[in-house]
């Protein structure tokens, strides 16, 4: 998934699952995810098992319902790890990816209590939607939910 707008930009891949085996069903749709990130003032990526294949799905169905009637989206998207997380803003009709603790720009420098997560800023059109739904639709159909035996 990609957005980008003039000199900010984030990208977020899939590496592939962070465990292809286990004896836990909650392990097996944990995902490696690496993000890379740029703006006016910093230029980093990052990487690290902070989204589940559940997770992807919710992301999923955010971008859709924002591209269908953005006036009855929750505002803000979190999940279980709290490295990503995003937000829309109806008035502006802009979406902000946070970015916090391993996904800082600061990295091994962030510091808990102090630092803050930090926000890129993107606009939104239809055009743009289409392309990070069909880029979710993706990663969804190469990184599916796996049951107990780890088998999708």
């Amino acid at each position: 998934m990609v957005l980008k707008q003039q000199s900010v930009r984030f990208e977020l891949r899939i590496l592939d699952y962070q465990f292809l085996v286990s004896n836990f069903i909650d392990d097996l749709n944990w995902l490696n995810i690496e993000i890379l990130a740029e703006d006016n003032f910093y230029s980093w990526k990052a990487k690290g098992a902070f989204l589940r294949t559940d997770e992807l799905v919710e992301l999923l169905n955010w971008f859709e319902q924002l591209y269908l009637n953005h006036e009855t989206i929750n505002e803000k998207l979190f999940f279980l790890e709290n490295e990503i997380s995003f937000e829309y803003y109806k008035e502006l009709r802009q979406i902000s990816v946070n970015l916090d603790f391993n996904f800082h720009p600061k990295k091994e420098k962030y510091v808990y209590g102090q630092d803050y997560e930090y926000k890129l800023f993107f606009e939104l059109n239809k055009l743009n939607l289409e392309k990070i739904l069909l880029s979710l639709r993706t990663l969804i159909l190469k990184f599916p939910n796996k049951d107990e035996k780890g088998d999708s």
